[in-house]
């Protein structure tokens, strides 16, 4: 099984001497747990915002099986996040972006990536984006965007791999600060796909809301829900409730 593990220290290593020239650098942990299907899940990432609109992100997701949390993970992934905000005027913004997303596979009954419809297996996703931001206010902005991912699995000697897949995803969202201390966060999705992704369809909708209290310079908590799909073939709906924080430096 091939394994990305040594990339993200790697990578962050290389990215850490440039603090100094970015305009906003944080440290962000936080935690997912699943309603229904019970999944837990943990993600550590680290980020560069720079004055000029260009901003990187690598962080590891870590997948753990059926009703354990932190412990027997069933999955790992990283990826590599890069995207630049391109400023027309005070109000518009055009944000293109990609990110490029590498599985190490599981191999057993619980294999999951975080992802309805998608297994895990050893492989890579690619997604390059398109964002546009307008912003009503200092207080709120609305954007919208559009997302093109291929999935790409491992082929192996001697063994059949799935074929590779594609999906697109709409997106809208809000972000609105409540006061000087809050922020809320909501995210609507739209996804069609070449595979199963909700209630035997190749089609899926999510939307999120997130709130963000900044405590001081440094630390920013952060409480999230989500509405998933439960499986493939069904269709129930769940929970995805993420508790984290953010760390400033």
């Amino acid at each position: 099984m091939k394994s990305y593990l040594y990339i993200l220290p790697v990578a962050a290593a290389a990215l850490l001497p440039m603090t100094s020239m970015a305009d906003t650098s944080y440290i962000s942990f936080e935690h997912q747990y699943r309603t229904e299907n019970r999944f837990n899940s943990d993600k550590l990432a680290l980020a560069y915002q720079f004055d000029n609109g260009l901003r990187f992100e690598i962080a590891a997701n870590l997948i753990n099986k059926k009703r354990d949390s932190f412990d027997d993970p069933t999955n790992y992934s990283e990826y590599f996040d890069t995207s630049y905000r391109y400023q027309i005027n005070d109000s518009l913004s055009l944000i293109p972006s990609i990110r490029l997303k590498f599985y190490t596979g599981a191999g057993d009954d619980y294999d999951f990536s975080g992802e309805i419809g998608d297994n895990g297996d050893t492989g890579s996703r690619y997604i390059p984006g398109l964002a546009v931001r307008y912003d009503v206010n200092s207080d709120l902005y609305l954007w919208t965007g559009y997302q093109y991912e291929w999935r790409k699995y491992t082929h192996t000697k001697g063994n059949t791999s799935a074929d590779n897949q594609r999906r697109e995803v709409y997106k809208v969202g809000a972000n609105y600060q409540i006061s000087k201390s809050f922020t809320l966060a909501y995210t609507a999705q739209y996804q069609d796909a070449d595979y199963t992704l909700f209630d035997n369809k190749q089609s899926n909708y999510e939307q999120s809301a997130f709130l963000y209290y900044r405590v001081n310079r440094d630390w920013q908590p952060y409480l999230g829900v989500d509405d998933t799909a439960v499986a493939t073939d069904s269709d129930h709906r769940e929970a995805k409730v993420t508790a984290g924080f953010n760390f400033y430096f």
